[in-house]
């Protein structure tokens, strides 16, 4: 298993691709490998529009991302994606909730948005507290 933490992103470098040349560099990214991302706010953000360039990255787990920031391209991402799994989870909270519920008109077996009522997810028939 190979974790790749990245700072706040630098708008200078694609954080994605450079995470993924590094994986290549040390042997690790191969035609067999998948990757689960997990990002939080802006890295949620950023895995969504970058990370679908890669399909090495399978599945997504995306929380709290700010849908204020590309909205539209997010919007796409999400109605276009293909892959195993990308599932957005919003806490009742966050500033983005609201704009979710855009994402709801592109929701499938392995496209989910989710809000949390509290503290209560659920997602995919799945409830976590």
């Amino acid at each position: 298993m190979s974790v790749v933490c990245s700072s706040t992103p630098d708008t200078e470098i694609n954080q994605t691709e450079h995470a993924m040349q590094a994986l290549t560099k040390e042997g690790l990214l191969t035609a067999d490998t998948r990757i689960y991302f997990v990002g939080f706010s802006k890295g949620a953000s950023i895995g969504c529009l970058q990370g679908t360039a890669f399909p090495q990255i399978t599945r997504y787990l995306l929380v709290n991302p700010p849908m204020m920031i590309n909205l539209p391209k997010i919007c796409r991402i999400a109605k276009n994606y293909s892959g195993e799994g990308m599932a957005f989870v919003f806490g009742s909270e966050d500033p983005s909730v609201n704009l979710a519920g855009l994402l709801h008109l592109h929701e499938r077996e392995n496209m989910t948005p989710a809000s949390s009522p509290g503290r209560t997810i659920t997602c995919r028939g799945t409830t976590l507290t």
